[in-house]
């Protein structure tokens, strides 16, 4: 998937599992996260704390939001825009060795193995931090956010998350959703694929995604497809609010017999502080668009 560990797995959960697992028996989880964590030592700061660089700003919200923000040691230098890290090193690739961290995110893993080959042999770990959709999201609470902070403290971020998107998810009929296609970017055109946060806030919110079932993030877009795959609603995401010009250019590739409506939400970082709040919007805007969601 999005997010590759050198050397490690990372175990997927589907967001379907997540409804009936937050909804149906999260007090349970809870009370076994509990536990398991009272076996650990309980000072403010786990005895194993990784040493963390982060080398995107996304990758830099997680460790913040999550509650490792004293772990940081360096950061890239599009991070120092965030509030609070003006006394975090700006590093890259090059200069890892100069502070020594333990863990590093990166957007990308370098194609030289011989770069990765060298930092292992300092002790430097790294791993690709590029969640696509709410499975990466999980993955990397109950993987990364673990390791970070423990599994008390990285389960309750989780959940934070999942169970408001859950309890919502929870509320749409199984059958005879709306089908909805989102179209992502205009120059140029592309669809969201079935591993993706746009088609998991169109799946929680009651629509049914014409591309969810797909193994791809991203589709190339072209007329023809569009009409093949038949959706009920085309929905044209964009993470500002979408300009006149912007609302051109994309009827001018849609097709006229398709309904279009226009979402604006910030796909890198929406994740971190309740989610729910997008699909809420999402859910008012089908609505509005005359989408029968069955609530």
């Amino acid at each position: 998937m999005k997010l590759r560990v050198w050397g490690v797995c990372r175990a997927g959960i589907l967001l379907t599992v997540f409804v009936l697992l937050f909804v149906g028996c999260g007090r349970d989880d809870e009370a076994s996260a509990v536990a398991e964590e009272g076996a650990r030592p309980t000072s403010g700061v786990r005895p194993s704390s990784p040493r963390v660089v982060t080398l995107s700003p996304q990758a830099t919200r997680f460790v913040i939001e999550i509650g490792a923000r004293h772990q940081l040691v360096g950061i890239d230098s599009d991070s120092r825009s965030l509030l609070g890290l003006d006394s975090v090193s700006i590093v890259d690739l090059e200069s890892l060795h100069e502070i020594a961290p333990d863990l590093v995110l990166v957007p990308r893993l370098p194609s030289a193995e011989e770069t990765i080959r060298d930092l292992q042999s300092e002790g430097i770990r790294l791993v690709e931090f590029t969640p696509h959709d709410m499975e990466d999201v999980y993955g990397l609470c109950r993987g990364l956010g673990a390791e970070l902070v423990g599994v008390m403290a990285a389960t309750l971020f989780e959940r934070g998350i999942s169970r408001p998107m859950a309890i919502l998810a929870g509320r749409s009929p199984p059958m005879g959703r709306p089908r909805i296609v989102a179209l992502v970017g205009i120059d140029p055109p592309e669809l969201a694929g079935g591993h993706s946060f746009e088609t998991d806030l169109i799946e929680v919110v009651g629509g049914s995604s014409a591309t969810h079932g797909g193994e791809d993030t991203r589709i190339k877009y072209t007329p023809a497809l569009l009409r093949e795959l038949g959706p009920d609603l085309v929905l044209v995401t964009t993470s500002l609010p979408a300009t006149e010009a912007e609302v051109e250019r994309a009827r001018a590739v849609i097709p006229d017999q398709f309904q279009v409506a226009f979402f604006d939400f910030e796909r890198d970082r929406f994740w971190l502080r309740q989610p729910v709040k997008d699909a809420e919007r999402l859910r008012v805007l089908l609505l509005s668009s005359g989408l029968d969601l069955g609530w």
